[in-house]
């Protein structure tokens, strides 16, 4: 079985490494790990934002991978190339919302979750209403789709228009080196390149209004005059959008050597970061999955979460869960954490027990599955 998966998240056809958050995540891991169950073709399609910028690239007939427009434009004809990429595959994988419409051959299509559609303001507002019409249009060249989370097969069903039959859910995975410790060496090789001197409150994600960074430093500059002077907040994250006011106190924070803000580290660094943290604080108002809370439970830390239906489903009762807009609550589950050592132990215990359901082998089985379905 010949599966074609784009990869426009990882890089661009010119084979540029992108900077890559959760979708990428999800694609990196997709196209290596079922390389060794069926063969897997990149194929690189541009972003919307690509798109809407120049909506006619440049078509190279002779690539061996056909490159061509965004297949949000294929509403109104099939995108360039679609005949020789047809001829590579069997079923086209499309993991970040880029459904090309394909003549003779199925597509799958994974939706993380409709945030841009619930809550627009969620979402970059440029090109805001076109994007998500564009996008809900295009969506309909899906034969199937698949998507995180049952939270999200109700919305996806609710605010994307698709029928409960034609979605399936296959939960995300971790990966197994996500499970290995790290020798104290190579953390504090790590934590002295970053200049981490003490220990640290670890939060992960790009900086944009639902992740929720404007209550974390709130909730931080909160605790004891102590506990403050004896613990960093870290941000691992690059700059999304609407973000300038937290990034103006995260500069404020910074120069009172209070915090540690990285805008992109390699996979290895991270994975000692969440390793060497006290706890992971990720309290994000919408999400489709919440990777950085099954992350923490992989790193043996306590993860401090919201109340949130996803991330009720994906946590059940491993995380300290707060209303994520209400910052004395989050002041407090921090205290508490970072002073209670037996509440750690608790959470902890619970984080690697919980992770165990999340295994990167079972997705790709399922993803598998849903394949062989399409090309019944």
């Amino acid at each position: 079985m010949r599966i074609g998966i784009n990869q426009w998240t990882l890089q661009d056809a010119s084979g540029r490494m992108k900077q890559i958050d959760g979708i990428g995540t999800y694609t990196r891991q997709l196209t290596q790990g079922l390389a060794s169950h069926l063969t897997v073709q990149p194929v690189y399609l541009q972003s919307v934002k690509d798109t809407l910028r120049h909506p006619w690239p440049h078509y190279d007939p002779n690539a061996q991978v056909p490159t061509s427009m965004n297949p949000i434009l294929s509403g109104f004809l099939p995108f360039a190339g679609y005949r020789k990429l047809e001829q590579q595959i069997d079923v086209f994988h499309s993991t970040d919302y880029l459904v090309p419409k394909l003549r003779h051959t199925p597509v799958l299509a994974t939706v993380f979750d409709s945030i841009f559609l619930k809550t627009p303001t969620f979402s970059n507002h440029r090109w805001r209403q076109l994007k998500n019409y564009l996008l809900k249009k295009n969506m309909r060249y899906a034969d199937q789709v698949v998507t995180i989370s049952h939270v999200m097969k109700q919305e996806i069903e609710r605010y994307w228009g698709i029928s409960e039959q034609q979605i399936s859910v296959v939960p995300l995975g971790i990966t197994d080196d996500w499970l290995v410790r790290q020798s104290s060496t190579d953390l504090k090789h790590v934590l002295a390149k970053h200049q981490i001197d003490r220990r640290f409150i670890l939060s992960v994600g790009t900086l944009q209004p639902r992740k929720n960074y404007e209550r974390c430093v709130q909730a931080y500059e909160q605790l004891p005059a102590e506990l403050q002077q004896n613990t960093l907040l870290v941000v691992v994250g690059k700059p999304g959008w609407l973000c300038d006011q937290e990034v103006a106190k995260f500069q404020q924070l910074i120069q009172q050597n209070r915090m540690r803000w990285l805008s992109y580290i390699s996979l290895p660094e991270l994975q000692a970061l969440y390793q060497a943290s006290e706890l992971v604080l990720f309290p994000s108002l919408a999400e489709g999955f919440g990777f950085p809370v099954i992350e923490g439970f992989a790193s043996q830390t306590p993860v401090l979460s919201s109340a949130i239906d996803v991330i009720e489903e994906v946590a059940g009762d491993a995380a300290y869960l707060v209303d994520p807009t209400d910052v004395k609550a989050m002041t407090l589950g921090l205290q508490e954490l970072l002073s209670d050592a037996n509440l750690r132990a608790e959470y902890i215990a619970k984080g690697q027990q919980r992770v165990k359901q999340f295994s990167w082998e079972q997705t790709m089985l399922q993803t598998i599955q849903l394949y062989r379905q399409l090309l019944k």
